[in-house]
């Protein structure tokens, strides 16, 4: 019951290929700086004596992007899971399509707007982007 043409379904495959990419290029970046910070501060410990707080929140700071960046790549990967399964513009809730404006502004997304809403007042927006 997909209301997407295939030029919209393969539009919004690219553009979420296109942030799978970035999402790659910024997680190595990540991980390669809160390593650096982490040799840096033990260096410094042992130089000045000094606590390594700082060098902690950061690598927690890094860790908690890397993660976000992680859950957003799975959601990538499921949403192009449901484009091959055929699936993909339907909501999960209702089975209706999921408008092209939507998922226009969020590619991932399983639920139409009503649901979606509904999800929220029943179980918060726990603060994430919406599916």
């Amino acid at each position: 019951m997909n209301a997407l043409t295939p030029t919209q379904v393969e539009s919004l495959k690219e553009r979420m290929l296109t942030r799978r990419g970035e999402l790659v290029v910024e997680i190595r970046e990540k991980l390669a700086e809160s390593r650096e910070h982490s040799s840096l501060a033990t260096v410094e410990q042992r130089l000045e004596g000094g606590d390594s707080a700082l060098a902690d929140l950061i690598a927690s700071t890094d860790m908690a992007m890397v993660r976000r960046d992680v859950e957003e790549i799975r959601e990538i990967d499921a949403a192009i899971g449901r484009i091959e399964a055929g699936t993909y513009g339907e909501c999960t809730q209702c089975g209706e399509p999921i408008g092209f404006a939507r998922l226009e502004a969020e590619p991932t997304a399983t639920r139409c707007i009503r649901d979606q809403s509904r999800w929220e007042r029943e179980h918060g927006s726990g603060g994430g982007a919406s599916l």
